[in-house]
This record gives C-alpha cells, structure tokens and sequence, in this order.
C-alpha cells in the first residue's frame, strides 16, 4: 500500500544519491560499530555494566527503533511520492496544493571575481557559532574575518528562543567590532511628516550623494551604474551625513577607452538581449525614476551612467517638492514632461529649479555627467 510521503522512482538520479548517501552512513555506522565493539572487548566488564543497567529500557528503545524501520520497497515508495510533490511543488498550476513547496531562485549571473561588497556567512555547530565576513574587493581579491563563539552549555540544553538571543548577541558584537552595524536610519522615514526642506538642506543631502555617485562612476576600470538611486535608499549615518545604499541594483559597466561606458552597445540589442534587460530593469529598479532609454529598449538608446544623473533629478525634485516629477506615468517620462508646483516655485532659487531641469533632460547627449552636475 502507498504511503502518505514522497517518492521517487528507483532508476531516477536522487534514488542514486539517496542510495550513495545511505551506503556511506552505512559504512561510517560498519567503522563506528567495529570501533566500539574493540573498546567493548578491551573493558567488557565496564561495557555490561552500562549496557545491562537498565534492562527494561533497553527494550522499550528497541521497541521504537523497531517502529522506524523501513523496508526497501516501502523506501522506493516514499522516494516515488516524493519526486511527485516536488514536481507538484515546482509547477505554477499544483504549487498552492503541493505538500512540498520549490520556490524557484534566479541566478542573475555568475561570479566572475569583479563582485564588490561584503557579505556574511553564519556556520551554526554543535558547540561554537561561527560568522566569518566576506569582503569582495574586485579583480577577484577576498579578504576574510571570522570570529568563533562558544554555546555555553545552559544554551545548547536550553529552548530555541535562548539559542537565537544568543547568537543575536554574539551576531550583533561581531558587526560592532567588524564597524559592518548599520545605526543609520532611512531619510525617507524623515520626511513624512511632509514638512519642506529647505535650500540649505537641500544641498547639503544632494552633495552626500553626488560625492557616492561620483565615487562609482569615476571608479576605473569599470565604473559602477547604481540604477536605483532614490529616497528610500538613502541613509543618516550617526555623524549625519548621508549615504547611498542597496547597491543590490547595481550593475559594472565594461571599460571604455573614451568614457563613454554602456551596459550594451546599440549593435549589441538584440531582441533577447533586450527581453532579459526589461525584465531585469522592471525587477531591479523602480518606474518613478527611470530615464526615458529605460522605458523604450526597443529604441536601442545605450544604457549609460546617465541612468543615474536622471534618477538623480527625480531625487532632487521629491526633496524640494515631496512628490515625483512624473509619477509612474510612462509618457510623461518619455516626454520628460513635468511642472514645478505653483505654490512652491517661489521657495527654492532659480538656480536649483534650473539645476532639476538641466538633469531631467530626455536627450542623452545633452544631459550632463555627474561631474557638471
């Protein structure tokens, strides 16, 4: 009879490897047993003692085992049911109904050893907690820190909430040591209150920020294309300057012997190149502050770092304005129509209203590098 559990057919190739896993536990459980029959036979009389101790529980644990004993065919059929829920699991029609859930993640790329960032890796053992930082410089160098913190023994025995503060805390003084604790708080929680800046502080957020993009796209030899620069993705430091963050967006352009980095070159658009590159945009950036070659790939305009200069006049509009100069109208961006508020086209100088307009230029050639800006 069927069991209620997964199965997978016997000639499928994670029969093979359930097989292969359960012939090495087998042999690791052969060697382990030798081992300590050997200890047996060199102290027989201390190994009786421990193992007739209890006599009545000895049977009752051998009851249980006996309980979880399966034959092959029972096996074969747990293996058979349990291809079929993952294929239930992976499929859009039977996933909401499937008894295991696949939850399909996309490899944007492959690492090629230009990856700039820091990550960190949590390792959880039986008696230490390890976390190690991973800081990719580029041109494939890697530099490692880790630390190694001992589970007292009243954690290991204790609930799973004592566990996880524990290693929160020691999660929390390793970012502390490490300077990796993120104390800033988001700029845009600060300006929903909806009360105006003004010019002063204005320029003093926008220069934060133009000094990070300059800082990217001057990088060589491959500058950095952020893509999504925007509100929320900027951050109060505790000394109160501000910060460009998720670089998740990010992309590093080829170099280029004239300055003039692309994603892509016009010849290079292909009709797949470009289905990949809208998808990737509609997932990786956000509508409000795409530049008009984003919208319209099919126009085959190079994706170049003024990307960011028009994300970067979107920006500097919702800080003067508080909304957006072309909300998520698409044709409003490919016009690159937009107003400057009647009640507040006199709060800010001419020379910051025009500085919006020379950034939200439609036109690539005409619209400055960050370094006019």
């Amino acid at each position: 009879m069927p069991l209620n559990f997964a199965q997978i057919l016997q000639d499928d190739l994670i029969t093979s490897m359930i097989r292969k896993t359960a012939y090495g536990l087998a042999t690791t459980c052969v060697l382990g047993a030798a081992a300590y029959a050997g200890y047996c036979v060199a102290a027989p009389e201390k190994y009786q003692v421990r193992h007739y101790r209890h006599p009545e529980l000895n049977d009752q644990i051998e009851k249980v085992l006996d309980s979880l004993k399966i034959s092959d065919e029972q096996l074969a059929q747990i293996m058979h049911l349990l291809e079929e829920e993952m294929n239930n699991g992976l499929s859009p029609l039977t996933h909401d109904q499937a008894i295991v859930k696949m939850f399909p993640t996309y490899v944007r790329n492959i690492p090629n050893g230009t990856e700039i960032g820091q990550v960190l890796a949590l390792d959880l053992g039986g008696t230490n907690f390890r976390v190690l930082l991973i800081d990719l410089r580029g041109n494939s160098r890697i530099e490692l820190t880790s630390k190694i913190f001992l589970i007292p023994q009243s954690v290991m025995i204790g609930d799973g909430k004592r566990l996880f503060r524990h290693l929160v805390e020691c999660l929390h003084e390793f970012m502390q040591k490490e300077r990796i604790l993120n104390t800033g708080t988001r700029l845009n929680e600060q300006r929903t209150n909806g009360i105006p800046l003004n010019e002063r502080q204005i320029l003093r957020i926008f220069a934060d920020i133009c000094n990070a993009v300059s800082a990217c796209h001057y990088r060589r030899p491959q500058p950095i294309l952020h893509r999504d620069i925007k509100l929320e993705n900027i951050l109060i430091d505790s000394h109160q300057s501000f910060v460009l963050c998720d670089f998740g967006s990010a992309v590093m352009l080829p170099p280029s012997t004239t300055n003039n980095h692309q994603q892509y070159q016009s010849n290079q658009l292909t009709t797949t190149i470009i289905q990949q590159l809208e998808e990737e945009i509609q997932r990786y950036t956000t509508l409000s502050y795409r530049a008009p070659e984003m919208i319209d790939l099919y126009s085959r305009l190079p994706i170049t770092l003024k990307v960011d200069i028009w994300a970067m006049g979107c920006l500097l509009y919702k800080l003067m304005f508080n909304t957006m100069p072309f909300g998520d109208s698409i044709l409003a961006i490919q016009n690159g129509t937009f107003v400057i508020p009647d009640d507040m086209s006199q709060v800010y100088s001419r020379d910051l209203n025009k500085l919006v307009r020379f950034m939200l230029e439609i036109d690539i050639n005409k619209r400055p590098d960050i370094w006019q800006v």
